[in-house]
């Protein structure tokens, strides 16, 4: 998918014959940038990669002898790379994306995706942040196989330590609807307007700051929501989405 050009490009097909399935599983790189891809087929199993800067996958054929020796992964690098390490048991790792639920009292649990849909529901019921877990690449210094996001090739290098997500920055911005009575000869109404205001977090959600100043999104607005990072707000009016990018 790409959000410049709001178009959706095929990066990869295959026609499957006989009664397996075909199975993908896909690690994505936390840079968003490339990703490693796990074809079965049957009884076959290989690897391909979405490199970067391209539109479409190749083979990787250096992951699937590396599979083979005992290496396991991807964990990912602090260059947002896949790495991968020499396991003991010489078993490859069957990494599963792990999720944090963070309610609002702070307390964390862990789950796999097989497992999180009963956390789910209970996360309607309180207020939770749900976060990806990638997994992570070993201490910086210790020897690894990297995989080139350009051309899907293994080099042996030092690990240059784990993928560390970036701090959240403070909330600058918050959503506020106002509603205001519209009268119109001998017709009422009403309608909420939409602002954007200042804000700051107090006890870890975002709240308006006092006195209430702010800048006028629309008119009328049913529901809205600011993008990570502020950069837009979306809003829904009468059943229509308007997304507008907001510049400092």
């Amino acid at each position: 998918m790409d959000g410049d050009r709001e178009a959706a490009t095929p990066v990869f097909s295959r026609t499957v014959h006989g009664k397996e399935p075909l199975k993908i599983s896909i690690d994505l790189s936390p840079t968003l940038t490339h990703a490693i891809l796990r074809v079965v087929e049957g009884e076959k199993e290989y690897h391909t990669v979405l490199t970067l800067n391209t539109v479409d996958v190749v083979a990787a054929p250096d992951l699937d002898q590396a599979e083979k020796e005992g290496y396991s992964g991807p964990g990912w690098s602090a260059n947002g790379t896949a790495v991968y390490t020499k396991s003991a048991d010489g078993n490859l790792d069957r990494t599963i994306l792990k999720f944090q639920l963070t309610d609002k009292d702070d307390r964390q649990t862990q789950s796999d995706a097989d497992h999180l849909s009963s956390q789910l529901v209970r996360s309607l019921l309180e207020s939770f942040e749900l976060k990806a877990l990638y997994p992570r690449a070993p201490a910086a210094g210790t020897p690894v196989l990297e995989l080139m996001p350009t051309n899907a090739i293994l080099r042996q290098v030092k690990s240059p330590g784990p993928w560390q997500d970036a701090p959240t920055a403070e909330p600058k911005l918050a959503e506020t609807s106002h509603a205001v009575s519209i009268t119109f000869g001998q017709s009422n109404g009403g309608a909420n307007s939409l602002w954007l205001t200042p804000a700051q977090k107090q006890d870890g959600e975002r709240r308006r700051v006092e006195p209430q100043v702010g800048t006028m999104v629309a008119a009328h607005a049913d529901t809205a929501e600011l993008a990570p990072g502020e950069g837009a707000i979306s809003y829904i009016v009468d059943g229509a989405l308007f997304v507008r990018r907001i510049s400092r």
